[in-house]
């Protein structure tokens, strides 16, 4: 999957096994997140609408 660092992010949908890319500043409209630079990934399980950011480290 190829996304464009700082400005998307991948999506793993859990249960569905589903991945996606989305915006940034999408996430950061309606959810208050830690601004991080480096890559991110958002684990999402849609029958609990519960989710999770996974940040790089170094």
């Amino acid at each position: 999957m190829n996304g464009i660092d700082d400005i998307t992010m991948p999506i793993v949908f859990i249960g569905t096994g589903g991945l996606a890319l989305i915006a940034i500043n999408l996430v950061e409209k309606n959810i208050a997140f830690e601004q991080r630079k480096g890559k991110k990934v958002l684990i999402f399980n849609p029958k609990k609408k519960t989710f999770q950011i996974l940040y790089e480290t170094k």
